[in-house]
């Protein structure tokens, strides 16, 4: 059976230095964020939009509240072109069909938006399954949206589900890489400059790789755990004479047959999925709308209470 997944991610709005705070409600000079994503979803509302060679089209949406929250709630598709593909019928074993180079083979998805009043960012849950999923179609498009209707920039933080972090590092780590860093100013003219808007870039200058030998793990998940709980600063981690002043480090882990890394210093940009497959009900392998709207809502509840304690 095809596994469903779930990823969350904060979307925060600001200037190109300066953040600010949106809301439900309309206010001079506030950017307001449901009419914005309100205008941005009706834009791709059943029209294509091409980008490159990939196609994406926002099928439906609804508007709605939860828990005080506004919320939205619909389906988009995605897919790509560029190069053929067959249709293989896994039945009679046969291919029933190849596209050519401009057809694009486009697959639903499904997506909630929650948008709380005076928040400053919010946070969007995308439905994926396989090894597809539209999350990046979406943002990109609402990303350049933003930029042109409003001037405005978005910055996008991915969220770490409860346990995750402890069940990668429950895994066999592999490797650990120690890194020596230098901040450096972006040129004001740098295309990405026009992209993020980061004032600053990070250069590795030096790199200290620490690998487990053949069939062997690195002993240091009980060190990693100290400096998730807040226990003990990151530069003072691990203690490698060849490279005293780190600035930053890297575990790589292997866990069940999937090989990930973590960057320590930026945790929160883990791309991570929470499975939902045994709480959806599946009609022609796509679950139904109420079935994953409660998964959307199950898996908020769950990243909200995991924020509390």
């Amino acid at each position: 059976m095809t596994r469903h997944m779930l990823n969350a991610c904060k979307v925060s709005i600001r200037e190109a230095r300066e953040e600010r705070a949106m809301t439900i409600g309309t206010a001079n000079n506030e950017f307001n964020a449901v009419e914005a994503m309100t205008n941005f979803l009706n834009q791709t509302h059943g029209a294509a939009v091409v980008f490159n060679e990939d196609v994406f089209i926002v099928e439906n949406y609804s508007i709605d509240t939860f828990n005080g929250m506004a919320t939205f709630v619909g389906k988009n598709k995605k897919g790509s072109a560029g190069s053929t593909s067959e249709v293989y019928n896994i039945e009679s074993l046969i291919v029933t069909y190849t596209t050519n180079t401009r057809e694009a083979v486009i697959k639903p998805f499904n997506f909630k938006i929650y948008i709380a009043n005076g928040e400053t960012f919010f946070l969007c849950i995308f439905h994926r399954y396989g090894r597809s999923g539209s999350k990046s179609a979406f943002i990109n498009q609402f990303r350049q949206y933003v930029r042109e209707a409003y001037d405005k920039i978005i910055d996008i933080k991915n969220v770490v589900p409860p346990g995750f972090v402890e069940q990668v590092l429950s895994g066999d780590i592999k490797m650990l890489t120690l890194t020596k860093e230098t901040r450096i100013a972006r040129n004001t003219n740098d295309i990405a400059d026009e992209l993020d808007d980061m004032q600053w870039m990070r250069e590795t200058n030096a790199e200290y790789v620490v690998k487990a030998k053949r069939r062997q793990v690195l002993d240091i998940g009980a060190k990693i755990r100290r400096f998730l709980n807040n226990e003990v600063e990151l530069s003072s981690l691990f203690t490698v004479p060849e490279m005293p002043d780190y600035d930053n480090a890297k575990v790589t882990v292997n866990t069940n047959g999937t090989t990930k890394t973590i960057d320590l210093s930026e945790i929160q940009f883990i791309i991570c999925d929470k499975e939902v497959t045994g709480q959806l009900v599946l009609v022609d392998g796509h679950p139904t709308d109420d079935s994953i709207n409660l998964a959307f809502d199950n898996y908020y509840n769950e990243l909200l209470e995991n924020n509390r304690q």
